[in-house]
């Protein structure tokens, strides 16, 4: 069967019908393909995917992304060695099934920076291309995961914004984010880009379609040629004006969901929830296919 195609109310996302995500034959794959890089988010109900089962269709994007040890941080309860694959859990369930209540706890703590937005792995050199997140357990309330729209961010930019940014160049390190959200009681450095890190351009074409989009996040935490706090402000200024409706969908997640996203031209976050329900959400990542 033809896939169903149900855009959402806003610049990006759709909800696909018709489509068994563990029994793809390739016709069916290249509609799904093709819906992705036009929405930028897909949202596919009931799917129940087995972790296996998961990664094979991350598998068809490309190669798992992979930790690269100096910008790591600890995923799961556990530290992830260099190389190994971003195949991890979110939620307050640890490795070991331990439901954790604890907002102090440091696996709680770290999992609370993912509440700015962001795109996964732009603290690399190769950032994210696909990022799917499958539905375990959910809360009744709170918990949502929201995106935003950078292509429609930028196209709604007046033409000396568009001119200002070509050509800018930032630094992103999670160290950085991750410090500055609270996840841990580090000191801030004078000078962001002493922490692990990765240098990307302000304005990324798609590889696809080629359309522009913004590269913000909360990993943003220096713009060459301008002083620190003058470049964050302008990257928190350009990020909060982006991240506004239509240009936003928020996901509430429901057990058998699969959500995958664009991080090439999408920005997303975590919404906080009530620590004493259980929250298990899948993760697979894999890595962009070109540097920005």
């Amino acid at each position: 069967m033809t896939v169903q195609v149900t855009p959402m109310d806003a610049t990006l996302g759709a909800e696909l019908g018709n489509v068994r995500l563990n029994d793809l034959d390739d016709e069916t794959w290249g509609e799904v393909e093709d819906a992705f890089n036009e929405y930028g988010v897909l949202v596919l109900h009931d799917q129940y995917l087995s972790l296996d089962e998961q990664k094979a269709f991350g598998l068809r994007f490309g190669e798992f992304a992979r930790y690269d040890g100096a910008s790591s941080v600890k995923s799961a309860g556990r530290e992830t060695p260099q190389g190994d694959p971003v195949i991890t859990v979110v939620g307050n369930i640890d490795k070991d099934g331990k439901h954790i209540t604890d907002p102090k706890d440091p696996y709680i703590r770290n999992g609370g920076g993912n509440e700015g937005w962001h795109s996964d792995s732009s603290f690399q050199r190769l950032g994210a291309k696909v990022s799917i997140l499958a539905g375990i357990e959910v809360t009744k309330e709170g918990g949502q995961t929201e995106f935003a729209d950078m292509r429609a961010a930028y196209d709604a930019l007046p033409t000396e914004t568009t001119e200002r940014l070509s050509g800018l160049r930032s630094w992103h390190s999670i160290r950085y984010s991750r410090t500055a959200l609270g996840a841990n009681d580090q000191d801030l450095p004078e000078d962001p880009t002493t922490l692990p890190g990765a240098e990307h351009s302000m304005v990324r074409h798609h590889p696809v379609t080629g359309r522009p989009s913004l590269v913000l996040g909360s990993h943003v935490c220096h713009i060459f040629g301008m002083d620190t706090a003058e470049g964050q402000r302008l990257a928190r200024d350009l990020m909060e004006e982006a991240c506004q409706p239509p240009r936003v969908y928020s996901h509430t997640w429901h057990e058998g969901d699969v959500v995958l996203w664009d991080n090439r031209c999408v920005l997303h976050r975590a919404r906080p929830y009530d620590l004493s329900e259980r929250r298990l959400l899948q993760h697979v990542r894999i890595v962009g296919d070109v540097e920005f």
